[in-house]
């Protein structure tokens, strides 16, 4: 049987894809009560020191103004913390806490498992494959769309 012409559109496929592991994503946070945003924030916070929140925004594909809210729910949670900078203007730092690291490193092993489940279905080989591609692919429309 023939595929449907729709599905010749790779961005239409991927769409497909995403709505579908998103779901699963956020059913796997959900235990820690965390969103994929959230989760990638953290994520960040705890590889890289003392992040700017703008930077932040832009790796978790939300606006700085957005952010701002991200970073309430989090450090209401304890799971960051900010010093609100000084009264010269220095930006406020965020940083992760002990608990937010916690949190984080239980988040990791349920997305391990998501990972795994997709593992499952086409190979660990195949799945690094396409987790390469998608990150490569990501890097360039990021690119095309601040050019834009």
């Amino acid at each position: 049987m023939a595929r449907p012409e729709q599905d010749s559109f790779v961005g239409y496929s991927v769409v497909r894809l995403a709505h579908i592991l998103q779901r699963r994503f956020e059913r796997a946070l959900a235990k820690e009560e965390l969103s994929a945003r959230q989760f990638g924030a953290l994520s960040i916070l705890a590889q890289s020191p003392a992040p700017a929140s703008a930077e932040i925004a832009r790796a978790v594909l939300i606006t700085p103004q957005s952010m701002s809210a991200l970073v309430g729910v989090l450090e209401e949670r304890g799971l960051i913390e900010r010093d609100h900078g000084s009264l010269n203007g220095a930006r406020a730092e965020v940083r992760i806490t002990r608990k937010g690291a916690s949190v984080l490193r239980r988040a990791y092993a349920l997305v391990s498992r998501e990972d795994d489940r997709l593992a499952a279905l086409i190979g660990r080989e195949r799945l690094t494959r396409l987790n390469a591609d998608a990150l490569a692919l990501l890097e360039r429309v990021r690119e095309d769309e601040r050019k834009a």
